[in-house]
Order: C-alpha cells, then structure tokens, then sequence
C-alpha cells in the first residue's frame, strides 16, 4: 500500500480534488466498456498521471452535471479486488485510501455471470456503490432481459441499464451519481458464507485497530483469498495467529478458502440471475425477414409505426378513460358499448371512489367542527390532488404494457429506424417518438420518458415541446369546444385538426428550440442495436409496465399534491380570507384580468371575464375549464357556447389547447429540467397560442 508520503503525491498530483467535487471511482473488468463511458462522460481528459511508484496510467476528469462538480477518476481494469497485479492492487488501494464519494462499478449486460463477481466484491467493501449495466442493447437484442429493478433490491444498491455506445440512460447515470453521496443510509453487501463466518469474525478481532470498522469484513475475508499484503502493518503475533486461522480453515474445508469464497459468490450471483433475468426465444427467421422488409421500406414503414402508436394510443387511452374509443364505438353504431365504457372505465370508478371518499371525509371533518377553510385544503387539496394522479393511472399502465410489448418484440427499434428520417427533419431522434406518444394520454409521463433522450439537447427539446401536444385532458375540453358544431362529421373534423396542430406545433417547436436556442444544426445522432425479433415475455412486459408506473407515481405525487393545494387557496381564497363565492376569491380577479385578453376576439366584458376565469382554472387543470366557466357563470356551457360565433369558439379552443401547461406539468418540467428552459417555455407558449388563436379568429371572421 502507498505510505503516507507516497499518498500525499497522490493527492497533489492526481486528485486536485476541490471543495464540493464528488469524487467518482470508475471501476470494470477490461473489455466491458468503462474506458468508453468514461470518454462519454468527460467529454475529453482532464488529466493523465502515472499513479506513484509504478507506470500505470490513470485518467481524470471534470465533469459538472446539475450544477455539481463529478471528478471522475478512471481506475486501471481489473477482475478482482485480490491483487495479483499493480492494477489490481491500485484499484484497490484507491477506493481503501482515496474514500471516494461514489464508486461506479461496470458490468457486462452480455457476460453479467462473469463481471458481477467484481461488483459483488466492491458491495461487500463500500456502501456508497452503483452499478451500470453496459451494453444493455446489445443483450436485448440477444433477448436477454433484466428486471433493473429487481436486481437493484437483490444487491440492495442502484442498478442502471446502459449503453455507453448509443448514450442510453446516461442522464439517469449522471442524477445518479450526483444524488448517492446525500444517502447516509447505505450499507455494504453482506453474504452468507456458513462455514467461514466465525473465523471471519475471529480475523476482524485481530485486524480492528488498523482499519475502519465498515472495512473490516471485506478485509478479513481478502484475507482469506491470499492477499499477503493486507498483514504486512500487523505485527508478528498478530500475523501468525492469522495463518493458524487459515491454517485451521484449510483443515475444515479440505481446500483453499478462496475457492470456497468464490464458489459461494458464484452460488449468489447465480441466484440473483434466476431472478432478474430472462432470455427469450428468436422467432422463425422468414417471420423477421417479412418484419424487416416492411419497416426497412421508407413509406410503409413510417405508415406502419404511425398506425402502431396510434393504436396504442387510442386502445391505452379510451379502456383507461373512454374517450376517444367511446367517440369511435359511437361512430360505428354501437352507442351502449360506448355508454358502458364512458361510465365503468378504471379511471372514471376511480374518480368516483375518491368523489366519495372525499364527501365521506368532509362530512366527518364537519362533525369534529374543523373549519371549512381547513377541509377545503384536505378534501379538494390533497384527497383531490392524489384522486387526480390516480385517475391517470389506468391509461398509463394500459400504454406501458402495450408500448412493452412492442419494445420487448424487437418492433419498436425497426418503427424507430422507419421514423427516422422524419424526427431527424425536426433536430430529434427516433427515441422522441416515445415521449412524443406517451404524452397524448398525459405530458407528465411524456416529460418524464424524456430520460431515454440521446443527449441533454434533445432532452432540454423534448421537456420544452412536449407541452404542445394535446393530452387527455384537453380532448375533454375539445370534445365539448365542438359540440358548438352540430354535425358529428364537423366534430370530428374539428378534433383531428387540433390534434394535427398539436403534433405540427411540437415538430416546429422543437426544431426552434435546437436551431434557435442552442444554435445547433445536426440532428442527436441515434445508434440503434437492432435485435432480433422475438416473442415478448410477459415476465418482462410486466416488470417494465411496473417500473414506469411505479416511476410516474413516485414523481408526480410529490409535486400534484402540493400543487393542488395552492389551486385551493387560489381558488377558495380571497382578501377576506375563505370564500365559498368564486367572485370573492383571489381566482376571480386573476381570471378577470386575464379576460382583458381576449377582448380582440370580439367578446364583450361580461363574457371575457368568464373565459378568463376557465383559462386561470385550466392552468392548474386542463379539464377544470369547462367545469369553472360553468360553477361562475351560473349557465350551462353548451348556452354559453351558444353566445359565441364559430370564428371565437376556434379562436378560444386553439388558445387553450395551446396555452400555458397545467400545474402538474410546469412541476414535473422543473423537476425534469432548469428553471430558466421552464420560464422560456411558458412565455414561448403563451406568444404562439395567442398569436394562433387571434390569426385563426380574424380569419375565420373574414369568411
């Protein structure tokens, strides 16, 4: 090990570590990608030095992510933590001495039986480890499937699926490796090895006063593998009664420790694998050639995967909410499916199961006198604000299960390569088609998936643009905007064309924001593993669909719950404290001002203020705008539509469908990207929705 001498070069000339640096120890066996992620993740080489005494080189880098600074050091490849070599013994040596903030462990998705046992050795030493799957792409397309999130739990660490090739999942990788240091909770693996753990106990006794207790059982059991030159700092005493230890174990086992060791982290990686993972059968190769000519064929196969995502759209969307399946069951002539549909989907029983969980708790809450202001804040707050979250739930796990499907089959990456072409005209890759689709049930998930995006550019795109396209809240909306047409054909018509506005205004805006903003010409590009078509395991359907909506829940609750109660204070509160009255609420004068806006398309003042209203309520719920221009107005929507000429109900309709997102929407964006992309966004969007919208009225006028 270095002297104290030794260390102190080491500091000084390959540390330079600075105050608030999290120091990241990149740690793989050789041949599983962890010079090239280090290279994808340092952009280029801060340093090289030769560590002291020997000639290996070691590379180091800065990397800021998040506002926080990752010095990332690229320890030399090695296969154990045993020294036979001075890099195993450098590697070593550094996570003991260096304590660095995190140590990143690199496996081999395609080879995990042989490179996890490092990982497990690491585990054992040091809490504060992550491990990155790499190559994930490539062991799909072999259809190897691993469940992350259970081998997360079974190593009890994180584990992250990526591509250091392709960039997958790197920005996952990097909030990561920011976040681990702030975990004091973490602990180091701790495996059963039966006959061996009372002498392991026993050698701990003797080494305690030379190394931290935390290490103590890792170095005890390095040891037992034949590490001499972890007793060199013992005295004789002390050393001899270790090899009687040893001596004592040989006799036991009939055989060195470090083949029982290795054996038993066999043994666990083993079963950790039955687990986690799973391989799938290839299908016949004349069903994958028939595949690949249809997607491979420009035209068809944009058609083809538009037809796809439409589809999972339409079937995730109307089973988890109605519409628009019940729009197209009525259509085609069957009206009591579509009423059957429209009253018992998951998420209307869903809505109605908290409507009376909310009336059950106010009545009580009413009983105990607790003040209406108080009630409104639980009930319409945090009851509301989670029945909401859960009313999104049943779509979303209806399009995951789907969109796994079709991912786990091979489709998806064939539907990507036939997009291609497309996406790259906008400045996105195919991988935007993901989010893109995803946010036509909800833009909360659409922002989240922006994690699978090439690179921080196309992520900052896709977090920006997303907002433009319509989710199912606003097809509510738009659903009663055209009722004000009287024939279904021009309802229809209607709906799709906002629809094509959205989806064009998402295109157009994306490409402003890479060309404009960040003044970039070149598309991110995508390097697509294209695996082999294969049955989809529902196993691995079903641990995806989990995870995501696992991944929405945990991310959305934090932030619609408190989000809902500051629309309760809005909206429930004004100069002389609560008000059951809209008119004497905070909302009412915000509302107010806003109709001031909408006095160009020709509404008079007592209807503005209304529309303004609806718009304020929308801002922190899309669907709420019908609803709230009602509760103010005192008149049924489809009557005040009515008062309206169709070039103002097109005009409004462009404008809310285009308008500032929803509470939940601007949450998840900051949570998911900068405060100042999110302010960017909010006046982009609020310049092109009122400029749309008045073009689209003074046109229409003019016919």
């Amino acid at each position: 090990m270095p002297d104290a001498a030794v260390h102190e070069v080491l500091e000084v000339r390959l540390i330079k570590r600075y105050p608030g640096d999290i120091l990241v120890a990149l740690v793989g066996s050789p041949n599983v990608g962890k010079t090239t992620l280090f290279n994808v993740l340092a952009g280029e080489i801060g340093d090289v030095a030769n560590w002291p005494g020997v000639t290996v080189t070691i590379n180091v880098s800065r990397r800021e992510h998040e506002g926080k600074s990752l010095l990332i050091v690229d320890l030399p490849g090695v296969y154990s933590l045993v020294p036979q070599s001075a890099e195993e013994r450098i590697t070593r040596d550094f996570i003991l001495r260096e304590s660095p903030d995190v140590v990143l462990v690199i496996v081999d998705s395609v080879s995990l039986e042989k490179s996890l046992y490092l990982a497990v050795q690491i585990l054992e030493m040091f809490p504060r480890t992550i491990i990155a799957l790499n190559k994930i792409d490539i062991a799909h397309k072999r259809g190897e499937h691993i469940n992350v999130e259970r081998l997360s739990k079974l190593l009890g660490t994180e584990v992250i699926a990526i591509s250091a090739r392709t960039g997958e999942n790197l920005h996952y990788l990097l909030d990561t490796l920011v976040n681990v240091p702030k975990r004091s909770d973490r602990k180091t693996l701790r495996m059963n090895y039966g006959v061996l753990e009372k002498h392991i106990e026993a050698i701990e006794g003797v080494i305690s006063k030379y190394y931290p207790k935390e290490v103590l059982r890792a170095i005890s059991l390095q040891i037992l593998e034949g590490d001499e030159s972890l007793l060199l700092d013992l005295d004789v005493k002390e050393r001899e009664e270790i090899r009687k230890i040893i001596k004592k174990i040989k006799e036991e086992l009939r055989g060195d420790p470090s083949v029982y060791i290795a054996g038993k982290r066999y043994e666990y990686i083993e079963k950790v694998l039955r687990e986690a993972r799973v391989k799938i059968p290839q299908v016949k190769e004349r069903a994958q050639v028939l595949l690949d000519k249809i997607f491979y064929t420009p035209v068809l196969g944009s058609l083809v995967s538009f037809l796809i995502l439409l589809g999972v759209f339409v079937l995730a969307v109307g089973i988890g909410m109605g519409a628009p399946l019940t729009n197209i069951l009525s259509s085609l002539g069957a009206s009591k499916a579509a009423e059957v549909l429209d009253s018992y989907n998951p998420s209307s029983l869903i809505d109605l199961a908290f409507s009376e969980l909310s009336m059950v708790t106010a009545n009580a809450l009413e009983e105990l006198s607790i003040p209406r202001a108080v009630i409104a804040i639980i009930v319409d707050g945090i009851i509301g604000g989670v029945g909401t979250v859960m009313t999104f739930v049943p779509p979303i796990f209806i399009f995951y299960i789907l969109f796994s499907f079709i991912e786990d089959s091979g489709l998806y990456a064939r539907m990507s390569i036939s997009m291609s072409k497309t996406f790259e005209l906008f400045g996105l890759s195919p991988r935007a088609a993901f989010p893109m689709t995803l946010s036509l049930g909800c833009n909360v998930p659409g922002i989240v998936a922006s994690r699978t995006s090439i690179d921080d550019t196309e992520r900052r795109q896709i977090i920006f643009s997303i907002p433009m396209i319509p989710c199912q809240a606003r097809l509510v909306v738009l659903i009663a905007m055209s009722s004000y047409f009287k024939h279904g054909a021009y309802q229809a018509l209607f709906i799709v064309s906002l629809y094509v506005l959205g989806i064009t205004a998402f295109f157009l805006t994306s490409l402003f924001v890479r060309r404009i903003i960040y003044k970039i010409k070149e598309p991110p590009v995508s390097l697509t593993e294209i695996p082999n078509i294969h049955r989809p395991s529902l196993r691995v359907v079903w641990w995806t669909t989990l995870r995501h909506v696992k991944h929405f829940l945990y991310r959305i609750l934090k932030i619609i719950v408190p989000l809902s109660i500051v629309a309760v204070l809005i909206t429930s509160y004004g100069i002389h404290g609560y008000s059951e009255n809209p008119q004497d609420t905070f909302g009412y004068y915000i509302g107010k001002a806003l109709g001031y806006l909408f006095l160009p398309f020709g509404f008079n003042e007592d209807q503005s203020w209304v529309v303004g209203y609806g718009v304020l309520s929308g801002m922190i719920a899309k669907e709420t705008f019908i609803s709230s221009m009602e509760i103010i107005s005192g008149k049924e929507f489809e009557n005040f539509l009515n008062t309206l000429s169709a070039a103002q109900v097109v005009g409004l309709t462009i404008f809310v469908n285009m308008y500032i997102p929803c509470f939940a929407t601007i949450g998840i964006m900051l949570k998911e990207g900068h405060r100042k992309l999110v302010l960017q966004h909010l006046v982009y969007s609020l310049i092109v929705a009122y400029s749309i919208s008045l073009i689209a009225y003074f046109a229409i006028s003019l016919v």
